[in-house]
């Protein structure tokens, strides 16, 4: 701009002689330009007051929906805690309770044994989940690393075993290897499936198998039905689809269904997750 007013100038005086002539349009010329130049320079300004105006507030109701999913798991982990584990944890009591009163040998002592058993490992785990909801306030309990997994297999098919299941169960080696994300799909799996056969057919003869494969895990739960039609089993349920959200979450497939008087459980489980469809 400051070069182009004296070369204006100077040729319009050398066209008509006096640069001063046009000086009115001079002026008009240089305010024109000045003022164009203006408008643009506020209009930018206003676009990025905007724009941070627009990124501030994305950023607040971020937070605020932070929050809100924060405080809702804090309510939810305070339900759990004061419903789920208090229960559990007088359940435990009362068995504890109830064993001291009777001979070590007592039919029923080693039966209060196990609800001593799996009411505590019920807390542990009840641990895990609190702490995954931020909730701090989790029952006294003794420590343990880490969340269930196939190393505790062998602890599922002996309390299972001894709740009246025909089981037989074999878990490859190489399951400490895994990646804690697909150990606990796994093993959660395995343990609804054993859980279901229980429930639908308690006589009947359960195989189940955990193979640990290059790309992946499959775990593998057939029962023969002892007598129990499998097609009068529910064919959806919470278990199954619980099953079939865990294989999902991890990449994996699953599938169920009769077979002949009984029922299996076939489920993959990548070790890494991909996406696709659940058959």
């Amino acid at each position: 701009m400051g070069a182009f007013v004296p070369a204006t100038m100077a040729a319009s005086w050398l066209d008509i002689g006096d640069p001063l002539d046009d000086l009115d349009f001079m002026v008009i010329l240089v305010g024109g330009f000045w003022l164009a130049g203006r408008v643009v320079w506020s209009r930018n300004r206003l676009v990025d007051r905007l724009a941070d105006q627009s990124e501030e507030l994305r950023r607040s109701r971020e937070s605020e929906a932070q929050a809100r999913a924060a405080e809702q798991r804090a309510r939810i982990g305070r339900d759990v805690h004061d419903v789920v584990a208090h229960s559990v944890t007088l359940m435990v009591v009362q068995a504890e309770a109830g064993e001291a009163q009777l001979e070590p040998d007592h039919p029923s002592a080693e039966c209060l044994r196990t609800i001593q058993r799996v009411g505590r490992s019920t807390l542990v785990e009840l641990r895990g989940v609190l702490g995954g909801l931020g909730e701090e306030a989790t029952p006294s309990l003794p420590e343990r690393t880490g969340g269930p997994g196939l190393r505790d297999a062998d602890r599922l098919a002996t309390d299972l075993t001894e709740a009246g299941l025909d089981l037989v169960l074999r878990v490859d080696a190489g399951a400490a290897d895994l990646p804690p994300e697909v150990d606990l799909a796994a093993y959660r799996i395995l343990q609804e499936a054993l859980t279901n056969a229980l429930r639908h057919s308690p006589r009947a003869h359960v195989d189940a198998r955990v193979q640990i494969t290059p790309d992946g895990v499959v775990v593998d739960v057939t029962d023969d039905g002892a007598g129990v039609q499998a097609t009068s089993r529910p064919s959806s349920g919470r278990g199954l689809a619980g099953m079939r959200e865990r294989a999902l979450a991890r990449g994996g497939d699953i599938t169920t269904g009769p077979v002949g008087t009984g029922f299996t459980v076939r489920a993959h489980l990548p070790l890494q997750a991909r996406t696709e469809a659940v058959r």
